[in-house]
């Protein structure tokens, strides 16, 4: 894991922060219906704009948010577009990890014949914003050069992006600067972004977000992980063009908000442990699978042997261990936060099941005791 992530100070140059609508720009407007978003069509109607369209909008952002009025006087555009270019590229990477100009030689290279979206995918690691920057800045070469094969090739390369990848495209671009504030590690910063396509782009449950930051991340960027994604959801929700349509990010932006207690849920689950450890009954259970388990709960209707079965996993397969392991378990399962629940009626179920088998558990434990006095 990075070390000290949220200590880190992003200050490219110029302001890497205002870049809405330099790249892939879906004619969508934020108040969009929460509907499935077509990109196919959406592709062939943004690339139905000449790539001189992209560029002069580029610059025209580019200018606009310059620093001061001296850097706009002194600056050409076209400077300041590759110095735009090289800010993101670095904010996708990190300061100690940003080879843009390698990068864009190998692509210059490969686009010298035709060639597919996997092999742009590639060279980026699969990461679509980082193809968009880098096929940016690929074509402003060609464009210098006046290399219309060249320029032709990574065009089309670029529409097979916009129309796969679109959504991830300004995702990745909307979100940049939030997430690289979590980790200064080029491999930390990739993952939580591809958490974000996977999860927040792809639409995925309020669980499936939390499983994917307890398996993903140790316990101590847990709470960390969960306020970089909401910082990113805001950045994009207030980009001109949001990933999603504006709806659906909001309600997913409050439930995740709603849900930060689950922090305190990680933290219960590592004290709960540790009083099991404290009285020998703890087997080989982490706070975050505890918690991950805990979360599994809330997603459908459970039956008795999931709970005996979890019980066997934390404390062995000990009636009364079992006993006092969900007289501490009940208190968290009623903590966890409303919004991850897959409704009141699962929650209330859950809740049920655990009281009776912890009264049958309960019966067990006296007619043991019962049976100790008459021996």
């Amino acid at each position: 894991m990075a070390d000290h992530p949220m200590n880190m100070s992003i200050t490219p140059t110029p302001d890497a922060t205002t870049l809405d609508s330099t790249f892939y720009t879906p004619p969508v407007t934020p108040s969009t219906p929460a509907e499935k978003v077509d990109l196919k069509s959406i592709a062939e109607d943004a690339l139905a704009d000449s790539m001189e369209e992209i560029s002069m909008k580029f610059s025209e952002s580019v200018e606009r948010h310059s620093k001061s009025l001296e850097e706009r006087s002194v600056k050409p555009r076209t400077l300041l577009r590759i110095e735009k270019l090289e800010a993101l590229y670095t904010l996708l990477n990190s300061h100690a990890d940003s080879r843009l100009d390698e990068d864009v030689r190998k692509l210059l290279a490969m686009g010298q014949q035709k060639f597919s979206l996997d092999q742009l995918l590639d060279l980026v690691g699969g990461d679509p914003a980082k193809a968009e920057v880098l096929a940016q800045h690929a074509m402003h070469r060609a464009k210098t050069q006046g290399n219309g094969t060249l320029l032709n090739n990574l065009q089309q390369v670029v529409q097979s992006l916009h129309s796969e990848h679109g959504a991830e495209v300004q995702a990745g671009i909307n979100t940049a600067e939030a997430l690289a504030m979590f980790s200064q590690d080029p491999q930390q910063r990739q993952n939580i972004r591809s958490l974000y396509y996977r999860n927040i782009v792809g639409q995925a449950s309020l669980a499936a977000i939390f499983d994917a930051l307890l398996s993903q991340f140790d316990e101590h960027h847990f709470s960390q992980g969960i306020h970089t994604l909401m910082r990113a959801m805001d950045d994009d929700l207030r980009s001109q063009f949001p990933s999603l349509p504006v709806n659906q990010l909001r309600v997913l932006l409050r439930d995740l908000t709603a849900s930060q207690q689950l922090s305190n849920i990680l933290n219960g689950s590592r004290e709960l442990l540790n009083k099991m450890a404290a009285k020998h009954m703890a087997r080989q259970m982490s706070a975050a699978r505890l918690t991950r388990r805990l979360v599994e709960f809330t997603q459908s209707n459970i039956y008795p042997r999931e709970i005996k079965t979890l019980s066997d996993d934390t404390v062995g397969q000990s009636p009364l261990h079992h006993l006092q392991f969900l007289n501490a378990l009940y208190p968290l399962i009623q903590q966890m936060p409303l919004a991850i629940w897959k409704d009141g009626k699962s929650r209330q179920g859950t809740l049920n099941l655990m009281l009776r088998m912890m009264t049958e558990y309960a019966h067990f434990e006296r007619q043991q005791l019962a049976a100790q006095q008459q021996a």
